[in-house]
């Protein structure tokens, strides 16, 4: 086991909370921190290289897509997306006053299933991004339709062999999302 711990210099993690961890199609693992933005590993060298280009420094969980963009969520300030041809970074946040926003700036989990559909989980519902226009569809809890989604803390989303979406629902359970319906 080795252990790397947060140091005051070049060769360590910029912060000992560590929030997600994500190992991309090529053997980088990156870490995303509480507070302290993101770090990746260098694993020729042993060292850390501290890559904070984005607002929001709370990185909880990291995504990379078929066509090798990275998604990153952050508690509070919405999702990224890392062009990593171009190394661009675009954002996206939640607007109330227009309901295609992300539903949420606190951004949890992404899957992208079979389809190409990215979902987004956020402490303030479920979203599907149409990455052509840019906006989202969401799926909130409706105390008045059964077949809405269970709740809004949106904690986890796996895909299955039959296409269905499992959404883990904070405190809640779990929502079963069926896209031939």
């Amino acid at each position: 086991v080795v252990h790397f711990i947060s140091k005051k210099n070049q060769l360590g993690l910029s912060s000992n909370s560590i929030w997600s961890i994500f190992e991309d199609k090529v053997g980088t693992v990156w870490f995303g921190t509480f507070n302290q933005g993101i770090n990746k590993l260098d694993q020729y060298h042993n060292k850390f290289n501290h890559f904070i280009q984005i607002p929001d420094k709370n990185v909880n969980c990291f995504f990379e897509d078929k066509r090798g963009g990275v998604w990153i969520g952050t508690d509070g300030g919405g999702l990224y997306f890392w062009d990593r041809q171009a190394n661009t970074f675009k954002a996206f946040r939640h607007d109330p006053e227009d309901p295609s926003s992300l539903s949420s700036d606190a951004v949890v989990c992404i899957l992208e299933d079979s389809n190409d559909n990215l979902w987004i989980g956020t402490w303030d519902g479920l979203n599907i991004l149409n990455r052509e226009t840019g906006r989202f569809k969401r799926y909130e809890h409706d105390e008045n339709d059964p077949s809405s989604i269970f709740g809004n803390r949106i904690a986890s989303l796996i895909e299955d062999q039959d296409g269905m979406i499992w959404i883990g629902v904070n405190y809640v359970g779990i929502s079963i999302y069926n896209p031939k319906l």
